[in-house]
């Protein structure tokens, strides 16, 4: 359930569930809606930049929305990420509509801050930001901001049990092992590269030199209420991971794309020579965003084939999972797994280790075990991150395995 074992509100999950009832459990039926958000992102992009600077500025918005390489990836996931996203690009669209007096935006407005309230928790401050920018820019809009808050206050409200649940069980202190500068750091460059990629850093950097004066150029046109909220949101998710909660991580901040690519957009529809370098950053983002989802060394890693390897094994003490965190995600490939006699001092087992970090930080075979000396078979590689080995206790079971089944 979503109160046992993750870390967001329930839209995100309800939507997939009433999906899979139609659609079935399949990898790609799963991810279908988030392919579906994600579509919805690059058009609500468009939909924004078109209202603010017309067909030039709304193509450009919509091609960068579709090919950087963080929304391409969570794009096809079956995650609250790519849902996040395209509600706040609608909110974006909605604050532009609002500002600029068109009729009936306020309740626009809260519809996708409700929405937004509802899938996850940074989109609370994404909300929160964009009210203050526009109860901020325009004194007489205080009571139509009051209005429109009415609704996410109270959803929001409704789900502080669960986020309390949530933050005792401790889900989410995995980020602040890393420093708060590296994250700030991170973020940034994983947006523009993606969560891995090749020469990740002098890629990012020159994108970014790139989008700059781009981005510079369009919150001139766009007016500040528009883009107001994505600093502001920044600013307070900081504030908020010095003083108490910390969310700083990349995909928490994806949330932040649609409202800075949209002055990117609107900026390179300036002049012809924004709109060639426009064209340079395209061609960086679309080259990276199709590295990271075909090149091996850089896709997610193949859960399916490496169960199917381990199994090949044979080992008689079954199979055994490191870290268990992501025992559930083996069950769904294969129920049927054998379970791992992990307490058996002398089991033969298969470990199938996930997230395995290149320098063998998280080396089953260091934690208890020996691999055995089997030509072939003893260790295989499963693309970046999982690896297949045969092995033999020696003392006691790794820290954090667990059996299967």
């Amino acid at each position: 359930t979503v109160r046992a074992t993750e870390t967001t509100p329930p839209l995100s999950y309800c939507i997939a569930w009433l999906w899979a009832q139609v659609a079935g459990t399949s990898d790609f039926a799963l991810r279908v809606p988030s392919i579906a958000f994600g579509a919805g992102t690059v058009l609500l992009g468009y939909r924004t930049a078109w209202l603010i600077a017309g067909r030039r500025a709304a193509t450009i918005t919509a091609a960068l929305l579709a090919v950087t390489p963080l929304l391409v990836w969570f794009g096809q996931e079956a995650r609250a990420y790519s849902l996040m996203a395209m509600l706040a690009a609608g909110l974006t669209l909605a604050t532009v509509r609002w500002t600029r007096g068109a009729p009936g935006a306020w309740w626009h407005w809260s519809i996708w801050a409700t929405l937004l309230v509802a899938t996850h928790y940074p989109g609370w401050v994404f909300v929160a930001a964009s009210a203050i920018s526009v109860a901020a820019l325009r004194i007489d809009r205080v009571q139509s901001v009051v209005l429109a808050c009415a609704a996410p206050l109270v959803v929001a409200a409704a789900h502080l049990p669960l986020l309390a649940h949530q933050q005792q069980a401790g889900r989410t202190a995995w980020i602040g092992e890393t420093s708060l500068g590296r994250r700030l750091l991170l973020a940034p460059k994983q947006l523009v590269t993606g969560l891995d990629a090749p020469h990740a850093t002098l890629f990012g950097v020159l994108i970014y030199v790139a989008l700059a004066p781009l981005i510079v150029l369009g919150a001139r046109r766009v007016g500040v209420a528009a883009w107001l909220a994505a600093p502001l949101t920044l600013l307070l998710v900081v504030g908020g991971a010095l003083l108490g909660p910390d969310i700083i991580v990349s995909r928490n901040l994806l949330l932040l794309a649609p409202p800075l690519l949209l002055l990117a957009g609107v900026g390179a529809a300036t002049r012809t020579a924004t709109a060639w370098v426009a064209a340079a950053v395209l061609v960086g983002l679309l080259a990276l965003s199709i590295v990271i989802t075909t090149d091996s060394d850089y896709v997610r890693p193949d859960w399916h084939g490496a169960l199917v390897a381990a199994e090949r094994m044979h080992a008689p003490g079954g199979v055994g999972f490191s870290p268990a965190m992501q025992r559930e995600l083996v069950r769904w490939y294969t129920p049927d797994l054998a379970p791992a006699d992990l307490d058996a001092s002398s089991a033969r087992v298969t470990i199938v280790a996930g997230d395995v970090i290149p320098n063998g930080e998280q080396n089953p075979i260091e934690q208890g075990y020996r691999a055995r000396n089997l030509p072939g078979c003893s260790h295989r590689r499963v693309f970046d991150q999982v690896v297949v080995v045969d092995c033999t206790r020696t003392a006691s079971p790794p820290d954090g395995a667990a059996p299967i089944g």
